[in-house]
């Protein structure tokens, strides 16, 4: 988790008190003891959490004991009931710890895509990394989530650094549908800031 401006200090207390965790049977004993005085955001912190530990400790073994912890499922549950107060970023961070954890949570990513389209996108890396959990999880279908992310990297495209050019062209070729607006802005891009020529290895321009 990053670093977070807290509106209250019971809230930041904790959410250091989840970050000082270090294995996931400690995640869930706080989400139970204390319960009543969770914030949302630390419900996200909870998720951000675990999925770092699945990354330390083997995502396989860890998901298929999360998926049997009432625990964890009280954790999913309390999250879709907050979808409506979550920001972006918020969000994104939850489809990429489900990522993480190897959980392809369908009601829980759903339920969060059409509020994203109503919510301010914070930056490109965050819409890059919540685009790449939702294609891992099958979702290239939702042409709505991923024309509304193509029209916000096609504006920023002209100040784009290159690896991240890479990223969206790579993404958008495994999306169902076309987005013909995307690539020429990437397209551009490369071009016009001669990326080609200078920045990108025999590879990268194969890809």
């Amino acid at each position: 988790p990053g670093s977070a401006v807290y509106a209250n200090p019971i809230c930041s207390q904790l959410d250091q008190l989840l970050i000082k965790c270090e294995d996931v049977e400690s995640v869930l004993v706080l989400l139970v003891t204390h319960r009543g005085v969770f914030f949302v955001h630390n419900l996200i912190t909870a998720m951000q959490v675990l999925g770092g530990l699945a990354d330390e400790a083997g995502v396989e073994i860890m998901v298929n004991a999360l998926l049997r912890d009432p625990r964890y499922d009280l954790l999913i549950r309390d999250l879709i009931r907050f979808v409506p107060k979550l920001d972006f970023l918020a969000m994104a961070n939850v489809a990429c710890s489900l990522r993480q954890l190897g959980h392809k949570h369908y009601m829980l990513l759903s339920r969060m895509l059409r509020p994203m389209l109503l919510q301010t996108i914070p930056d490109v890396p965050t819409l890059l990394r919540c685009m790449q959990a939702y294609t891992w999880a099958g979702y290239q279908q939702q042409h709505d989530f991923f024309s509304h992310g193509a029209r916000v990297l096609a504006e920023a495209s002209s100040s784009l650094p290159v690896h991240q050019i890479l990223q969206a062209s790579v993404l958008y070729g495994n999306v169902a549908q076309y987005n013909g607006t995307l690539f020429r802005a990437m397209e551009n891009a490369l071009l016009s800031r001669e990326l080609i020529e200078h920045e990108l290895s025999p590879h990268e321009v194969s890809l």
